[in-house]
């Protein structure tokens, strides 16, 4: 993968889709089993300020989203930049607590935490989201809220950085 996604988002400005349709977000979807530079290079090259990792609750996975933390700070050269994690199936591994102290040294924002929920599965079973399949659903509910958390934390992150140059892991 190395330049993946630094590619895509060449090909996506040169053919003027981020302006076209005012992206305000790009999610990559990246296999962390064995985490490669190529998804810090829009982060090294000031293309993007803010990353959320998903993550499961396992020390496996756990210890891979450190490694990508550590080379997401480096590439930024202390630059800011806002990293948050978001841990799926949180409530099948029982590592919450060493989660959260580790959120607290490391002065990062864990955004939520997402449990199992079986209902997800029966939509993508269905090919249909939990918005059109279970629209009242606890599932639906969670990621409503969780969009309005990214949006909110997002904006007070660059309020902060511009006004006080506050930031996540920077120097």
């Amino acid at each position: 993968m190395a330049r993946g996604i630094q590619i895509i988002d060449e090909m996506m400005e040169m053919q003027g889709i981020t302006d076209a349709l005012d992206l305000d977000y790009i999610i990559y979807d990246i296999a962390g089993d064995i985490p490669c530079t190529g998804y810090i290079l829009p982060m090294r090259d000031g293309i993007m300020d803010s990353c959320i990792l998903g993550t499961d609750g396992s020390v496996t996975s756990f210890v891979t989203a450190n490694s990508i933390i550590a080379g997401i700070v480096k590439a930024r050269r202390n630059e800011p930049i806002s990293i948050q994690m978001l841990v799926n199936y949180a409530d099948r591994y029982p590592t919450r607590s060493q989660l959260d102290a580790y959120a607290v040294t490391t002065q990062l924002t864990i955004l939520d935490y997402l449990d199992y929920y079986q209902r997800l599965e029966h939509s993508e079973l269905a090919g249909e989201t939990i918005f059109v399949s279970q629209p009242d659903s606890k599932a639906a509910l969670f990621f409503t809220g969780l969009a309005e958390k990214i949006t909110v934390t997002k904006n007070n992150y660059a309020a902060a950085t511009r006004a006080a140059g506050n930031f996540l892991f920077g120097g």
